[in-house]
């Protein structure tokens, strides 16, 4: 499958970058957390990014993600080495580290998405990364994510995510025509056409993510939202 095919890449490209990235006495650690989330997106992301920057230039081996927030199917994460703790976000196409878990300021607006004022109101809640469950355990016990777009019931969808309903004809709202109905032209061209759509979905009344939604599988390998009128 498709899926399976693009996790063995990022599988493989985190597999090379870590022969170059970490010591010799480190490797095992590093290939033992890689295989223990071979299977999750979110956490390859954060693997990747991590063996690809190496904050601080430290050439140390990652031995822990835990969950510490999700919304809207993004993840703030914690990670850890033996000496060093950092907080990235993440989703299932990038990730981005923050900075030290205890140090750094992080990026505001980022703190601000999940809920916090700054980095000390942050701190202020969780003043040690130690107390949050590993993202393997909650991964798999979070059975009320979208299967495709990772949002929580009661959220909406990322657009042109094949779980969602249209609210117009009930269908699938990635490939149904309704968009170019009510928007009254045959194609989706700019930015500004993708946000006047929400606003009539919003309008409408949009359909959120509820247990039991399942995804379409209309066309293999022809993912995503269709843009332009069948």
């Amino acid at each position: 499958m498709k899926e399976q095919r693009e996790l063995q890449e990022i599988v493989e490209e985190i597999e090379l970058l870590v022969r170059y990235a970490v010591s010799e006495e480190d490797y095992d650690t590093a290939k033992e957390l890689l295989e223990q989330y071979r299977a999750n997106r979110v956490a390859l992301q954060v693997l990747r990014e991590y063996y690809s920057s190496l904050p601080e230039a430290r050439e140390e081996a990652l031995s822990r993600i835990v969950h510490i927030h999700m919304r809207q199917g993004i993840f703030l994460l914690g990670v850890s080495t033996g000496t060093h703790e950092y907080i990235f976000f993440a989703g299932e196409d990038e990730a981005e580290c923050l900075g030290e878990y205890l140090e750094d300021d992080g990026d505001p607006e980022i703190l601000a998405y999940f809920g916090y004022a700054d980095k000390k109101s942050f701190l202020q809640r969780h003043p040690a990364m130690a107390v949050f469950k590993d993202f393997s355990e909650t991964w798999k016990i979070n059975k009320t994510l979208c299967p495709v777009c990772s949002v929580a019931i009661g959220e909406y969808h990322h657009l042109g995510c094949s779980v969602e309903i249209c609210p117009w004809c009930q269908g699938q709202l990635s490939r149904c025509n309704c968009r170019f109905d009510q928007m009254q032209q045959e194609e989706i061209e700019s930015d500004e056409d993708l946000k006047r759509f929400e606003e009539l979905l919003q309008q409408k009344g949009r359909i959120a993510f509820q247990e039991g939604q399942g995804p379409f599988y209309p066309v293999a390998g022809n993912d995503g939202l269709v843009l332009s009128k069948k």
